[in-house]
Order: structure tokens, then sequence, then C-alpha cells
């Protein structure tokens, strides 16, 4: 929560009670990442709602590729960047870096 509260204890009951609350500003980063998690999460919540006049089976069917498809990818990926790590050293690579070593620099120009 971005509020703070400021207590008082009462000297005659001993109970403690909010005397005056702040409120912290947000970030930047917060704000970003508030808008685009909404945004994720409603274009996956219509995904079933999209795909429901072709039926529950074919729909369910297509969903999962799509799911195993991106796992399988976000799995690629990180071991792409576990093994530019493991040559580099450097703790942070990036997506473009990881297509210019691999694909090398013609095909990495098509990601960026």
């Amino acid at each position: 929560s971005n509020l703070q509260y400021q207590h008082e204890t009462c000297k005659e009951t001993g109970t403690k009670r909010i005397t005056s609350a702040t409120h912290n500003t947000g970030s930047t980063l917060g704000a970003a990442a508030l808008i685009a998690g909404t945004t994720i999460g409603a274009g996956v919540l219509a995904l079933p709602a999209a795909t429901a006049p072709t039926g529950f089976i074919p729909s369910s069917g297509a969903l999962f590729l799509a799911w195993m498809y991106m796992g399988a990818s976000a799995l690629l990926i990180a071991e792409l960047s576990m093994n530019r790590i493991a040559d580099t050293g450097r703790p942070g690579v990036g997506l473009l870096d990881m297509q210019r070593t691999f694909l090398g620099a013609n095909q990495a120009k098509l990601g960026a």
C-alpha cells in the first residue's frame, strides 16, 4: 500500500489510534506494470470468448497448442540467455545481443 499511517497511543485507555495518513507517490515503473498487467489480463480473458464459435474442443486445443509454443519459446530463449551469460560472464544480456551472437549480424537486423 502507498499509505503510511501515524499512530498515537491514548494515555487513558492504552489503545492505538490513527492520527494521520500520508500517501506516497507511485513510481513510473509501477504504473507501467499495472497498465501492462491489466491489458494482458484482459486479452487472455478474451481469448476463450473469441475462440468460442469454433467449439469447445477445437478452441481448447488451439489455446493449448499456443500455450505449448509460448512455453517452448520461453525455454529456448532462457537456454540461449544462459549460454550467452556463460560465454561472456555478463549477467545482463539482451535479446538483440543474443540474436547478433547466434544468428549473425544480417539476421539480427530482422529481429530489430
